[in-house]
């Protein structure tokens, strides 16, 4: 059996698709095997096989968390490139990873208050889900909807309520390095590195823009069709659900020096 090398590089490893040692030797000798194994050659995902598990600290947190089951699709968190989820669990987890490492951001940035002044969200196909302040009531959204919004308010009043003026400390080097390491996939936000620090600014932030990116390399993989075959049904159906009804999180954001 042949097998391909744990990706070093993170852009080659975005997805890792869970096989077992007889499901991967199919693909390398039944004909229908090969689109996909070609994507995993080109870097567009990872194929782990189950039984033969990697000796590094990346697969490893992966089994510890329980994700290595057949036929699971596993999407690198974009903001933590070490972490990955299961598919269907991505729409309510990497938004909040995001805003989580904005706040840190602003702290290193030295900003003392963070207002959140408008909520826009659509569905990764387009539709208009809602538009307007955060900590309004919002009608007919799902249960993630509302917890995602939740917490993006508590981390935006932690800065507010916790940060004073004499506590200020700013690191330009330290806020360079953040960046680099879990946001330097956003331009908007990379232009506060380049900012006064005084007075107040507004940002646009995008807390799935980066997840749209990843999902879109899902959509494109070459799945086998087998009919019978449950295991690449189930997943090319997670993947068209997560594609058409997780959400895009935009924020107008005003910081304060």
């Amino acid at each position: 059996m042949n097998r391909i090398t744990f990706p070093s590089q993170p852009q080659k490893r975005r997805l890792i698709l869970v096989l077992s040692a007889f499901e991967y030797e199919r693909l390398q000798y039944e004909d229908w095997g090969n689109p996909l194994l070609r994507d995993a050659m080109n870097g567009k995902l990872y194929i782990l096989v189950s039984e033969f598990h990697e000796q590094n600290p990346i697969v490893q947190n992966i089994i510890l968390k329980g994700l290595d089951n057949e036929g699971t699709l596993l999407i690198q968190n974009p903001y933590d490139i070490s972490e990955y989820e299961a598919v269907d669990n991505i729409s309510s987890t990497f938004p909040l990873a995001k805003w989580s490492h904005f706040v840190n951001f602003c702290d290193y940035l030295g900003v003392q208050n963070v207002f959140i002044e408008q909520v826009e969200i659509t569905s990764l196909s387009g539709r208009s889900i809602y538009k307007g302040k955060l900590g309004i009531p919002i009608g007919n959204v799902n249960g993630d909807v509302k917890n995602i919004l939740g917490n993006i308010q508590k981390q935006a009043l932690k800065i507010q309520r916790t940060v004073k003026a004499d506590d200020v400390q700013r690191d330009i080097i330290e806020a360079e390095k953040y960046f680099n390491e879990h946001l330097s996939g956003d331009a908007f936000i990379k232009n506060l590195l380049n900012i006064r620090p005084t007075g107040s600014y507004s940002v646009e932030c995008s807390l799935t823009q980066e997840i749209k990116r990843t999902l879109d390399i899902a959509a494109g993989l070459n799945l086998p069709q087998i009919p019978g075959n449950n295991l690449y049904m189930n997943l090319r159906t997670s993947i068209n659900k997560v594609t058409k009804e997780s959400y895009e999180f935009k924020l107008n954001i005003k910081i304060e020096f």
